[in-house]
């Protein structure tokens, strides 16, 4: 009996080493696979801000308007002649990918001519969510144009109580100087050529 329980004994301790030995085989196998094929690839990608100020017109006779690469400077520079009245179309896009919303505008060089009017944006939100999204359509005024009511208005010297025998030749020659006297008084408001010169900054602020 004892030399049954011997063997026994000694094939179980033999199963208990070889299963070992094999799990140990398999341990060594496993990891030399997971140490030479597992690679892990991480990509971090963050957000960009790319502001773009179109404008419709960039030069009016001598008034140049530019727009900073960046998209938030928009300056404006030149001379200006009277009765000078344009209306000029901007348009803010945010090409980025991080969304952005217009905090404030500010006036650098304030100007007396031009005004900058918010148009409404039936179709756009406040914030950029999608690449080249309108976020801001503007609307300035330069307008050089004094008030009629004050303007004084020059008198011809050529203005006369008409007699109503006057000589209808020597009439049509008074309408004549009249005119000449006219053209010249608008020529000379035409000689006084102003310069302006005056940004606007615009300054924008994560919209999420």
């Amino acid at each position: 009996m004892s030399r049954i329980k011997k063997s026994r004994k000694m094939r179980n301790t033999s199963v208990i080493y070889i299963t070992t030995i094999i799990s140990l085989v398999l341990i060594g196998i496993g990891y030399g696979f997971w140490s030479n094929e597992l690679d892990i690839n991480v990509d971090i990608t963050t957000g960009s801000t790319d502001i773009q100020t179109v404008i419709d017109n960039t030069e009016y006779g001598d008034l140049k308007i530019d727009a900073a690469d960046d998209g938030r400077m928009i300056s404006f520079k030149g001379e200006v002649y009277p009765d000078f009245n344009e209306d000029v179309n901007i348009v803010i896009r945010d090409a980025g990918t991080v969304p952005l919303k217009l905090n404030k505008i500010e006036e650098v060089n304030k100007s007396e001519i031009a005004e900058l009017y918010q148009q409404k944006k039936d179709k756009h939100g406040l914030t950029s969510f999608f690449k080249n999204d309108v976020m801001e359509i503007f609307n300035l005024k330069i307008n050089t144009l004094e008030d009629k009511n004050d303007e004084v208005i020059p008198v011809s010297t050529s203005d006369r109580s008409m007699d109503s025998e006057e000589d209808p030749i020597q009439r049509k020659i008074n309408g004549l100087y009249d005119e000449i006297f006219e053209l010249k008084e608008e020529l000379k408001r035409y000689d006084n050529i102003e310069h302006h010169e005056f940004r606007y900054e615009l300054q924008f602020i994560q919209g999420i």
